[in-house]
């Protein structure tokens, strides 16, 4: 079902939150893309929040340093014990565990290779309430040199399970109980060192009507289409980047795909 309800099963992608400078020009840009509204507060640095039909669906911080870039949170049932399953694991600590007032406990940590991703221990916010249809993030995807390395690190921190899309192409599925939650991807560490800085990331990508459509409405916008659309057995998707610089994937589903 697109419309969530309650804290995911640990080790399914949550949250995603937009980490940049400027939260005005991320609004002004998302807003036409995704069709988002947003909600401004006051409290944490002015976190934004945006939202699809009144469902809270990602979140926008203004006021970052360094290069924009979409950041992803995974559910976990005890945020301290998994920080010290990751960091036990090879793990970089950016934000140890806290609490974010009444709303979940989180840390901020970087993979062995670098990739930047979250935990969110649920409370009152136990994150996205709509996915897997258009203006929703449905999909997330590590880039990587190292792609046993990873599935292994976030099997140790998460409990999930990995699976091989296919013989012979790089690439591992994620699984929570046997539903695929999201992917890694393996490059060649040259690729990662010429066109990532050297470290992994991972990658969101948004569900979309349209691929053509989106790749327009970004270039309008201020954006750039890093990935003209092309077709894969999932959708048809361009990868995009913001006018901040973030780079995403919008991908317009396949009728039929399982949610």
């Amino acid at each position: 079902m697109p419309e969530t309800t309650g804290n995911a099963a640990q080790g399914t992608p949550c949250w995603m939150t937009l980490v940049g400078p400027d939260a005005g020009t991320a609004e002004a840009f998302y807003g036409p893309l995704l069709g988002w509204e947003f909600q401004r507060g006051d409290e944490h640095g002015g976190y934004v929040t945006a939202t699809l039909g009144g469902k809270k669906v990602a979140g926008i911080t203004g006021g970052a340093p360094g290069p924009a870039f979409w950041g992803i949170y995974f559910a976990v049932d005890d945020c301290d014990a998994a920080a010290g399953r990751a960091t036990g694991a090879g793990a970089g600590v950016l934000t140890p565990p806290e609490d974010i007032r009444d709303l979940g406990r989180r840390a901020v940590l970087t993979d062995p290779e670098g990739a930047v991703f979250g935990l969110w221990q649920g409370r009152a916010h136990t994150g996205a309430e709509l996915v897997n249809e258009p203006g929703a993030f449905t999909w997330n995807e590590l880039v990587t040199p190292d792609t046993r390395g990873s599935a292994d690190f976030y099997g140790t921190v998460l409990g999930v399970a990995d699976n091989p899309i296919q013989e012979g192409v790089d690439y591992l599925t994620l699984t929570v109980g046997g539903r695929p939650v999201c992917g890694v991807f393996g490059v060649p560490r040259a690729q990662v060192d010429a066109a990532l800085g050297g470290k992994a990331t991972w990658k969101t990508y948004f569900a979309v009507a349209s691929a053509e459509a989106a790749a327009k409405t970004a270039a309008a916008h201020g954006g750039r289409v890093v990935q003209p659309p092309v077709d894969s057995p999932f959708g048809r998707f361009a990868v995009l980047t913001d006018p901040l610089g973030a780079e995403f994937a919008a991908i317009a589903l396949n009728p039929g795909r399982p949610q």
